[in-house]
């Protein structure tokens, strides 16, 4: 274990126009999407915010939940999203997740803290650690300091959407497969659910965990 401080942040303020429904509300084993990874986000995190848009049904706190914060620049993206959880998260560094990825693994995030911990004791100039397979980029799955809050606003603020824009202008550290795949071998950490099959597959398999 690392003596770090982390916060999460649990991005649930996309318009799921593939899914038809909001995908952060899914139920799933007798919670909602939201729930499930945020309640993973607590294995590593003191305080854990949810990220909505002003217009969307409102969602309470719970055991998991620290509070809901909405996204100023609604309709803006993931890094809009990312600029509202920042802004608001308890510690410097903090664990982003998307709503709509339950099966996200524990141990993955260890594996992740444990990181940012080792670089930050070697004070490396590190401000985001980001994973990666192969040539695919997961910016919604990672590890942000909160010093890159000023850059994603002007980014923002010149009409950049892009979470990849954000990599171009600050120091990143990429977690390769061969660092994490032990962690998660069926990579099911990043399995989003964008349409109704895959929702019923990623049900069907985190609710016969839940019977396991």
């Amino acid at each position: 274990m690392n003596a770090m401080a982390f916060s999460g942040i649990v991005l649930a303020g996309g318009y799921s126009s593939r899914m038809g429904t909001d995908k952060a509300l899914l139920p799933i084993a007798g919670a909602p999407s939201y729930v499930h990874v945020a309640k993973v986000l607590t294995h590593v995190a003191e305080d854990i915010w949810v990220v909505r848009r002003p217009d969307q049904a409102p969602i309470e706190t719970n055991e998991f939940v620290t509070g809901v914060v909405h996204d100023v620049r609604p309709g803006e993206g993931p890094l809009a999203g990312m600029e509202a959880g920042l802004a608001h998260m308890k510690n410097s560094w903090g664990l982003v997740a998307p709503a709509d990825a339950p099966m996200i693994r524990p141990s993955l995030l260890f594996k992740l803290t444990t990181l940012v911990a080792e670089a930050s004791r070697s004070h490396a100039d590190i401000q985001a650690f980001i994973f990666k397979r192969g040539e695919q980029i997961y910016p919604l799955f990672g590890c942000y300091h909160q010093e890159v809050l000023k850059v994603i606003g002007e980014l923002l603020d010149n009409g950049k959407r892009r979470v990849k824009d954000l990599f171009d202008q600050i120091h990143v550290r990429y977690v390769t497969e061969c660092e994490w795949i032990s962690e998660d071998p069926n990579e099911v950490s990043f399995w989003m659910m964008n349409t109704q099959e895959e929702y019923q597959k990623v049900r069907e398999l985190l609710e016969g965990e839940f019977r396991e």
